[in-house]
């Protein structure tokens, strides 16, 4: 008589099976990341493939915030945002889209926190810009280098397979296979 809530010794399900089969062939033997422990980050949440992913395809952590707070983070930004463009109208541009967006966040009803940024004044953010503008060192123009006084031919630039320069080299042709390979 088996003992209570033991498992009959002679059933053997044909998953049990199935695994008792591969592990006397050796198939679990060398399988990548054997004998490593598992990363602390994977015992510590469920969600921590989520962090992983997010970790690994460099997601700004601003996508999740809610809509008041990217509002205002924007706005706090906006000044060192606008000191890199080089117009007036391009710096008018900036700070109407973003009144544009604080305008349509106050129209709707809150999906988060309640809306509290006010509209941007345009007029002084271009006057912040062209105080900011009047301050930086304008930089001198380069002077070419001693070799091309010389005449010495400037190196090419760094090119791919074909030719192309690798900047300008389609995504899809990146990873390193050619359209011939098989496999």
């Amino acid at each position: 008589m088996a003992p209570r809530g033991g498992t009959d010794p002679v059933f053997e399900s044909p998953l049990d099976r199935q695994i008792r089969e591969a592990a006397a062939r050796g198939d679990f033997d060398r399988l990548p990341g054997s004998g490593r422990p598992i990363p602390e980050e994977r015992l510590r949440s469920e969600d921590a493939w989520v962090h992983g992913w997010l970790r690994r395809e460099a997601v700004p952590q601003t996508v999740f915030l809610p809509t008041a707070l990217l509002l205002r983070k924007e706005v706090a930004e906006l000044p060192d945002r606008v000191l890199e463009l080089t117009s007036e109208e391009a710096v008018r541009a900036v700070a109407q889209e973003l009144n544009g967006r604080i305008l349509r966040a106050l129209r709707l009803p809150p999906s988060g926190p309640p809306v509290s940024v006010l509209p941007v004044d345009v007029d002084g953010v271009v006057d912040g810009w062209r105080a900011a503008r009047a301050v930086l060192p304008v930089a001198p123009p380069a002077a070419p280098p001693a070799d091309a006084a010389a005449g010495a031919v400037p190196a090419p630039p760094d090119t791919g397979r074909r030719g192309r320069p690798d900047a300008a080299r389609r995504w899809w042709r990146r990873s390193g296979r050619r359209r011939g390979d098989v496999g």
